[in-house]
Order: structure tokens, then sequence, then C-alpha cells
């Protein structure tokens, strides 16, 4: 398993990821992105609703895995 198989497992076992899913079934993984966040090397890790309607993302400290942000768009309940 690679880091990066590693850390979508990780992101779609957070709450906010079970909850995307059960609202948004048909869903498609976006982009991974490498940014700085807080002083940190960091990946953005995002899905989006397959009609692009809402989106979650999670920043991702590289290190460590550590969850620094997630971000919501468009998500219903939320």
């Amino acid at each position: 398993m690679t880091l990066d198989q590693g850390l979508l497992g990780l992101v779609r076992a957070l709450p906010v990821g079970w909850r995307f899913a059960k609202v948004h079934p048909r869903r498609r993984e976006l982009p991974e992105q490498v940014v700085v966040a807080a002083g940190r090397a960091a990946v953005v890790t995002s899905f989006a609703s397959f009609d692009g309607s809402a989106r979650f993302a999670v920043v991702s400290a590289r290190d460590t895995l550590e969850t620094l942000a997630v971000h919501l768009h468009g998500v219903r309940g939320e």
C-alpha cells in the first residue's frame, strides 16, 4: 500500500467521509494537491458528488497524516 492509498482510506474513514458517502453515494475522488498548511508540508484529499454540487476536502500533514483541516462545500445536512 502506498502513502496515498493509506491516506485515502483514512480520509474516507473520518466521520465527515462517512456522512458524505451516505448523502452522496455517487462521488468521485479529485486530484490530490500538495500544499503548505500551518507551515507544514500537507496534502489535500478531496471528493465531489458525481454532479459536482457538493465537495469535501481534508488537509493532512504529509509526515504524520494528522488532519489539519476539513472543508465542506454544498454538503446537505452539515
